[in-house]
């Protein structure tokens, strides 16, 4: 603490004659931090000065200013609370001396006395030279916040802690800034503890819990040069389970994280905000180990690391959110940063923004309601159309980076040193096929064969050169293969374990030159390109199958393990195409008329839209169905799985839950005609429970199942028969029957979501 000061001293040669004059502001010795109030009994109350080393308190008194107990207003104002005379003491080697109560927990104090600080009034604590007054003592005679007496030669230091700014002396005492040093309120309340930074002597409202922000017996933290500390790498979101979200920062080992707060912001609660703080998480108390790495986690493990602070967290995985690590907090979860939602920070409860960084899904600004604006200039993604899951800066060059959505495929990395910058296979990097002005593109395989040929792709940049050159080199030349695509699931109840696709062609066909694509929607709108694998390489086996799924997949052996991440919730279409120029992010229909501008490729091998109801152009905010066969709706909803019935080929919808299913991955399909559950004479009547998918009644069976899917594929419950009775029985009224209790969502997997009658 006043570091800055100690060379003038020293050269000044200050000594209590000098420091008995008064003085406008605190100088050479100064009180540097206080507690006057903890949850509990006050066993902690304590004061701290800071001044020259091993200097002589002969003289000097430290003197509290409150109210009289029992004096009726205003008359109670301005009257010495506690007096203490620090004769026969002095400062230590490091300018530090500690005054606190005998069941002090916090350090060995330089002087035990019996404080008795009061806490839930404005008071003024002052270090003054020469006292003669007298605990008790009326120093505000007339009761109009001015001292009208001042026994003492001069004030050395005083800080006012309040918690009314405006006081009348009535409701209210009044306080004496003698040095024009107030601290508080505290949300309403005297500040329970409160310290003065070391670098700019500025006053600081510390916590109300014991030991986050004090510091007694040592220096104080500085406020004002921005504490070396960046946000690392940080995780938001995975493949089920969800158990290891984490945030890892990044400084120089013993670097004390005193005074910073990690802050999200997102929306608000209805999602039609912007720069609402969705987390804020207090890193007083926190130093950065031997590492170099500080990690924060929801529990103590994370990929097996144990985290060094672990916290409830409530990180947002499905929309804008910008990740801060702040100096001088003063705000709390739900307040609203950006006030006018204009993406410009209006109302900042932080004095200095250390490092920040936007995960993104839709760019700025945004264009449709209920997207929000991210802040700062540090920002990575979209991963295809979602916000990335967990990003990172990639050593040495620490550039943002987005890393794998299933951590199984993963480079999650707290507490050690992040993976490699990938020059090629980065995510963001861009296509091979097109110039991007940084080193590497996106596909591993094509990269590496260029960068073999001109290493400067890898080094300088993907230039125009490079471009020619991936040309040359990764596109396939003669025909594309005869593969089709065969059987497709991209939901499923609860989590997603099993999605894949599997195509179908004669044993051993080569699939070079054949890339796998998915189009939706993203910040271009319809059309854009929401995953593309890359099969150059791979064979189709002697089953006549290839199958590509996820490393959580269950429902047999994949022939290509892949980061998939199928959307399901809108219109898309999955192709095949043959010598793939794209990237993925990139848009192909610009104008979303529902017709491809841009087909980066040389041809389509085969094609197939999932649809949901809402359709264009009946549907305009809804995304287009491009190219080859349409498939659904499956009742209101996308198809979950869909497939070629054998032996025809037709496109089929399968049923949402593959528990009982028809899924037949690696295998030949189920045989067309195979799945209506509807109308077979032998599945019961539609009015009552059967056990088993359908019923005998054609038209009611459809009629139930649009609603309520899993009567079709699952077994007609009492719940599908009463929806049967409900709506294909003529006449009569509504059954007498309420909504009674839902619901839907809960901590990490939703495994119990449910409503109830």
């Amino acid at each position: 603490m006043h570091g800055k000061n100690t060379i003038r001293w020293i050269a000044a040669g200050i000594g209590l004659a000098a420091l008995a004059a008064p003085a406008l502001a605190c100088d050479a010795l100064v009180i540097s931090e206080i507690r006057i109030d903890e949850p509990g009994l006050d066993n902690n109350e304590y004061f701290e000065l800071y001044g020259p080393p091993n200097f002589s308190l002969e003289g000097i008194w430290y003197i509290v200013i409150g109210d009289a107990e029992g004096v009726v207003p205003p008359g109670q104002n301005g009257t010495i609370e506690y007096a203490l005379d620090l004769s026969g003491n002095s400062t230590d080697a490091e300018g530090l001396f500690l005054v606190a109560k005998n069941t002090f927990t916090l350090g060995t104090p330089d002087l035990v006395a019996a404080l008795n600080f009061e806490n839930n009034d404005n008071v003024t604590h002052l270090l003054v030279a020469n006292f003669v007054g007298s605990d008790g003592q009326d120093l505000d005679t007339n009761d109009d916040g001015v001292l009208d007496v001042e026994p003492w030669s001069g004030v050395l230091c005083s800080v006012a802690l309040v918690n009314n700014l405006t006081p009348d002396g009535i409701t209210s005492d009044f306080y004496y800034p003698l040095n024009d040093n107030v601290v508080g309120p505290d949300a309403g309340l005297t500040p329970a503890q409160a310290w003065r930074c070391s670098d700019t002597d500025e006053w600081q409202i510390g916590s109300f819990t014991v030991g986050l922000t004090d510091t007694p017996g040592e220096l104080n933290p500085k406020c004002a040069a921005p504490v070396a500390v960046a946000i690392n790498e940080l995780r938001i979101d995975q493949a089920a389970p969800i158990t290891n979200l984490y945030t890892e920062l990044v400084a120089a080992p013993g670097t004390s994280l005193f005074g910073l707060t990690y802050i999200v912001l997102g929306d608000g609660p209805d999602g039609t905000n912007s720069g609402v703080i969705e987390e804020a998480i207090s890193l007083d108390g926190s130093t950065v180990g031997e590492s170099g790495y500080f990690v924060i986690a929801a529990d103590d493990d994370t990929f097996g690391y144990l985290a060094d602070l672990i916290v409830p967290l409530n990180f947002e995985n499905s929309d804008n959110v910008t990740h801060m690590i702040v100096q001088g907090f003063t705000g709390a979860v739900g307040d609203d940063a950006d006030t006018n939602d204009d993406g410009v920070l209006d109302a900042i409860p932080w004095t200095t923004t250390i490092d920040s960084i936007a995960l993104v899904e839709t760019p700025n600004p945004p264009t449709v309601s209920g997207n929000e604006w991210y802040y700062g200039t540090a920002t990575v993604g979209p991963d295809g159309p979602f916000v990335p899951a967990h990003a990172y800066r990639c050593s040495p060059d620490g550039i943002w980076t987005i890393g794998s959505f299933d951590a199984a495929f993963g480079n999650d990395t707290p507490g050690a040193e992040n993976a490699a910058c990938m020059l090629c296979g980065n995510a963001g990097s861009g296509g091979c096929f097109v110039a991007n002005g940084i080193p590497g593109c996106e596909d591993v395989a094509c990269c590496e064969a260029v960068c073999d040929i001109d290493p400067a792709c890898c080094q300088t940049g993907w230039d125009q050169g490079c471009v020619d050159e991936a040309f040359a080199q990764c596109l396939s030349g003669g025909r594309a293969p005869d593969v089709t695509l065969s059987e497709i699931r991209i939901d499923q109840p609860s989590v997603d374990f099993d999605e894949y696709a599997e195509l179908a062609a004669a044993p051993g066909t080569s699939l070079d030159g054949v890339s796998y694509i998915v189009l939706g929607d993203g910040s271009g709108g319809s059309g854009t390109i929401e995953s593309v694998t890359n099969l150059t390489g791979q064979t189709v086996g002697a089953s006549g199958f290839f199958v590509i799924a996820e490393s959580t997949f269950t429902l047999g052996t994949a022939d290509l393990v892949a980061d998939l991440n199928f959307e399901n919730s809108d219109n898309v279409s999955h192709f095949l195409v043959f010598n793939f120029t794209g990237a993925e992010n990139q848009d192909l229909d610009t104008d979303d008329d529902g017709v491809l501008d841009v087909t980066p490729w040389q041809s389509v091998i085969d094609a197939v839209a999932l649809v949901e109801p809402a359709v264009p152009p009946a549907d305009p905010g809804a995304e287009w169905p491009y190219g080859g066969t349409v498939v659904g709706p499956d009742g209101n909803f996308v198809p979950g799985h869909v497939y070629r019935c054998d032996p025809d080929g037709t496109w089929t919808i399968g049923p949402f839950d593959p528990l009982g299913g028809l899924d037949t991955p690696g295998a030949t399909n189920a045989p067309c005609g195979a799945v209506d559950p509807c109308g077979q004479p032998d599945a019961g009547s539609c009015l009552e429970a059967n056990g088993t998918p359908g019923c005998d009644d054609a038209t009611c069976c459809q009629a139930v199942c649009d609603i309520v899917p899993i009567c079709c594929e699952v077994g007609w419950d009492a719940a599908c028969a009463a929806e049967a009775e409900s709506l294909c029985q003529g006449g009569g009224e509504a059954p007498d029957v309420l909504i009674s209790e839902i619901r839907i969502d809960q901590p990490g997997t939703d495994n119990d979501e449910y409503f109830e009658l």
